[in-house]
């Protein structure tokens, strides 16, 4: 898998690795993105194989970071104990199947496809709203990503942990719908400032 050599146009609201970086990250089950696969490949890959990989995309922008860390700041359970400055971001190969076999069928959601969930980077890096998830797993911070894209509403919830923010769940509604609206209401999620 590590032998095809991949161009990767920056995102310019993630910060790309440094050839440092990329020496302490690849390893057996880490790929980078632009350096061993593409995530459109890496999407594929998770498809059609059953092991376990981690794809690291880069690293969350300093504006990103500063406004969670601002949101955090208010949150008792959470105030002190996070700074996401300079936190990876990873999608697990076990997440992309469970997106793609489970949320492409679920009722009153847009069903997503390989192409959609590809925004995963664009969401996280340049969101409108960011909010902490009702939905807890274990101890670790879950954070919501929400983008309005072409007309649909994408939003994302990630874990958070050992400087990674890793991809848990993917959902696509549709923008000014019931659905978009009780989405909103229901995880306080607060409008991002000074967007790129």
């Amino acid at each position: 898998m590590k032998n095809k050599k991949y161009y990767k146009k920056p995102i310019k609201t993630i910060k790309s690795y440094s050839s440092y970086d990329i020496k302490i990250i690849s390893k057996k089950d880490n790929l980078i993105e632009g350096v061993d696969i593409s995530l459109n490949d890496f999407i594929e890959y998770s498809l059609n194989n059953n092991s376990r990989k981690i794809l690291y995309i880069g690293r969350i922008n300093n504006n990103i970071a500063k406004n969670i860390n601002t949101l955090l700041a208010d949150n008792d359970r959470y105030n002190g104990k996070y700074n996401l400055f300079d936190y990876n971001i990873t999608i697990v190969s076990d997440d992309i199947r469970h997106i793609l076999n489970r949320h492409s069928k679920e009722h009153n959601q847009i069903s997503v496809t390989i192409n959609k969930l590809s925004k995963y980077a664009e969401v996280i890096s340049n969101p409108d709203y960011i909010g902490i998830s009702n939905i807890q797993k274990r101890d670790n911070l879950c954070l919501i990503f929400f983008k309005k894209i072409n007309g649909y509403s994408v939003a994302i919830e990630t874990v958070s942990k050992k400087k990674k923010m890793s991809l848990k769940t993917f959902y696509i509604l549709k923008t000014n719908s019931k659905e978009f609206y009780n989405f909103l209401d229901n995880n306080n999620l607060i409008r991002i400032k000074n967007k790129a």
